[in-house]
């Protein structure tokens, strides 16, 4: 990586700011090397990886790349994006994919974002919040709150 860009990582560890990382499943193992090189920097996978298609072939190198990626404590994973990657979604195609975030990352290294407006084009925001809210109905209440809204409050550090 250039100086310029590790530096810069270094400043937001520093200043203890969250990375959110834009990284499809092919870049998932230069992300892990990035979190091994930061150990201090938050880093958020935002939208699970953005994936771009919804075939067995592209979930398994996608689950396998995102494991891998869930072994790094300092990363974690925003479930958000999925009707915008998957537009013609219901509630069972997409569990799939909320679910493996959630087995990789756990209750506590998982947040629920909305990705409105954007998602807007695809559903309506109790249509793929419901959903949401159904995929984390097996977890504690204490895991559910930090999962919907306890985990962002505490790593963006907004005050509730």
């Amino acid at each position: 990586m250039p100086a310029a860009y590790e530096r810069s990582l270094r400043f937001l560890a520093a200043n203890d700011l969250v990375f959110d990382l834009d990284c499809e499943y092919p870049n998932m193992a230069a992300a892990g090397a990035l979190a091994a090189r930061h150990p201090d920097l938050r880093i958020v996978l935002q939208h699970i990886g953005f994936p771009r298609r919804r075939d067995a072939d592209y979930f398994a190198a996608w689950r396998t790349a995102l494991t891998e990626l869930g072994k790094h404590p300092n990363v974690f994973c925003k479930i958000s994006g999925l009707a915008m990657t998957d537009p013609l979604f219901s509630r069972e195609s997409l569990r799939p994919w909320a679910e493996h975030c959630l087995e990789s990352f756990g209750p506590r290294r998982c947040v629920i974002g909305s990705n409105w407006p954007v998602d807007r084009l695809y559903s309506s925001y109790d249509s793929i919040m419901d959903c949401y809210r159904d995929y984390v109905s097996t977890l504690s209440e204490d895991e559910q709150r930090a999962v919907l809204s306890g985990n962002a409050l505490d790593l963006y550090r907004i005050a509730p």
